[in-house]
């Protein structure tokens, strides 16, 4: 039902916008505004999914994020090589971990991240916004952010940095 109601949403919500005149095509007001409400409603189905939602790494991610509470620095200087998760993940979650208990925090994080990546990049490259994140969700890219966390963070970063590229900064780029 979720997932309909995501795909659907977007549509819904131009046709509510054009009705009251504010097309989201010709206002950079309106496709801004109408950006932050799709990627809010996006933002919540992910953040506040249970950890059984999804495949077995959503249960894993939210266990991990449990086990790298526990352990200290000097810990993960041990854990982190024997581990095939990236060891910048591992660090990134083990110091949120130490600030925020909770680890649905984990989707949380993600889900904000993703969602601020996609919308953003939308909002910079897509003359049709309704368009652009039917198609995002229709192509499973949005139940691939949902499933491969680590690889949709890579894919957000490559979001970012593609803008970079466009505006020819290397080392924002490469950063």
């Amino acid at each position: 039902f979720w997932y309909i109601f995501l795909t659907c949403f977007p549509v819904a919500l131009s046709v509510v916008f054009n009705t009251f005149k504010k097309s989201i095509k010709s206002n950079d007001k309106a496709k801004r505004i109408y950006l932050c409400i799709c990627g809010f409603a996006m933002f919540l189905l992910i953040a506040l999914r249970h950890n059984s939602v999804g495949s077995d790494d959503s249960f894993n991610y939210y266990n991990n994020w449990s086990y790298l509470q526990s352990l200290s620095f000097d810990s993960m200087k041990n854990y982190v090589p024997g581990h095939e998760m990236e060891a910048g993940y591992l660090y990134t979650v083990w110091a949120l971990s130490k600030v925020f208990v909770n680890p649905q925090f984990v989707f949380v994080f993600s889900g904000l991240f993703f969602s601020i990546a996609v919308c953003r990049y939308i909002y910079i490259n897509s003359k049709e916004p309704t368009i652009s994140l039917v198609m995002f969700f229709c192509l499973g890219l949005y139940t691939f952010m949902v499933q491969g966390l680590r690889q949709s963070i890579a894919m957000s970063i490559c979001l970012f940095a593609i803008e970079y590229c466009k505006e020819k900064k290397p080392i924002k780029f490469f950063v």
